[in-house]
């Protein structure tokens, strides 16, 4: 039997890659038992006789995380040792502090545990809830087996802080949702959709490091040029920080602020999208740059070295911050549709080429069994 920590998976990203696990779990011939957040989303999944469940209690704010954090390590997985013969234990959550002698696997997926320049940029607050974390993950690393990285570049930033645990790295991609159709007839169907304004998509929650103020910069400068395009953004406005950008914005006409949205809605805005941009300092993985691949979306990314991983040769990059590179590029491709049409094909092909959700589950399984 395998433990598996995904109870503080509760962001649309990481709850999407974590319900395609639990539905792959409950078609495996394998023994599972989960810590899920309750959520109706985890509460609705048709279990099967091979998959036992144990949901907590979303606690909200930083104070909600670290009681959740330390109930699960202290007493939710010690609890389940005691009940279950577990072969292997994996968390999903960056952290994994529970001291036993079963096998342990953590999933690496918060960059300012190890990306140093981000952390610090951090206000002073921010900073010493990013300093509890890294004690967390200190201790994490120390007692697990094995870390797993998303990218080339998470494993490159956990080696600068942890040289002496280069053994106990894995890198595994994130798949494609489960949620994805391969199909050629919705690729084919982006290939013929053209807006009157020059539509951007930027799909991103909202955090510091994901660099939404570019996008004001950028489409003051698009303005200022006399292009007409809309920039969409998917921001929660319950994030620290989203108010203040959410205010920027709020009486441009040229950007758009559409909320959070959920997986099954966002084909619609890949597909309605001219061009997807991805300003993000920095990233664990990336699933929107391979989501809009997978949609034949033209990228507009900066030359940073998580974006050229998931996206050399599909991609027109832009040097960090450089609003005025940015906007020319943006121009060129906007007023040229055959560098569009290029740009939708380099997507189409590289976005196919992801692995999905089946490949991605038994790559874990077998980090499980070893």
């Amino acid at each position: 039997m395998y433990l598996v920590n995904f109870s503080n998976q509760y962001a649309a990203g990481p709850k999407n890659i974590a319900l395609n696990f639990l539905k792959n779990a409950c078609s495996s011939d394998h023994q599972f038992v989960f810590l899920l957040p309750d959520l109706q989303e985890f509460r609705a999944v048709e279990l099967t006789s091979n998959v036992k469940v144990v949901f907590v209690k979303k606690r909200f704010g930083v104070l909600g995380a670290m009681l959740n954090a330390l109930l699960v390590n202290k007493l939710y997985i010690p609890n389940m040792l005691k009940k279950n013969k577990v072969a292997a234990i994996l968390a999903f959550g960056n952290f994994l502090a529970s001291e036993t002698n079963t096998k342990k696997i953590v999933l690496l997926h918060h960059p300012y545990l190890v990306d140093e320049e981000l952390f610090q940029r951090l206000p002073i607050v921010q900073k010493l809830i990013e300093k509890l974390k890294r004690m967390l993950f200190k201790k994490t690393v120390a007692n697990v087996d094995k870390v797993i990285v998303q990218s080339t570049y998470m494993e490159k930033k956990f080696l600068e802080k942890y040289p002496n645990d280069k053994g106990k790295t894995k890198i595994i991609p994130n798949p494609l949702s489960a949620k994805l159709t391969k199909s050629k007839a919705v690729l084919s169907e982006k290939e013929t959709q053209l807006n009157h304004k020059f539509r951007i998509l930027y799909v991103s929650r909202f955090y510091p490091h994901k660099n939404h103020s570019f996008l004001v910069r950028l489409s003051d400068e698009l303005n200022l040029k006399g292009f007409r395009h809309e920039i969409r953004v998917t921001v929660d406005h319950n994030l620290p920080g989203a108010q203040a950008f959410l205010s920027t914005i709020q009486n441009r006409e040229s950007i758009e602020n559409i909320g959070e949205v959920e997986q099954s809605s966002l084909q619609a805005e890949y597909l309605s999208a001219d061009l997807f941009i991805f300003p993000s300092k920095s990233e664990t993985f990336g699933n929107p740059i391979i989501e809009a691949m997978f949609y034949a979306c033209p990228l507009m990314l900066p030359n940073l070295e998580y974006a050229i991983a998931l996206a050399d040769g599909a991609a027109e990059f832009y040097n960090p911050d450089d609003v005025l590179e940015c906007c020319n590029k943006i121009m060129k491709i906007g007023n040229n549709s055959a560098v569009l049409d290029n740009m939708r094909e380099r997507s189409k092909q590289q976005g196919l080429a992801q692995i999905d959700a089946d490949e991605w589950f038994d790559i874990y399984l077998q980090q499980l069994s070893e």
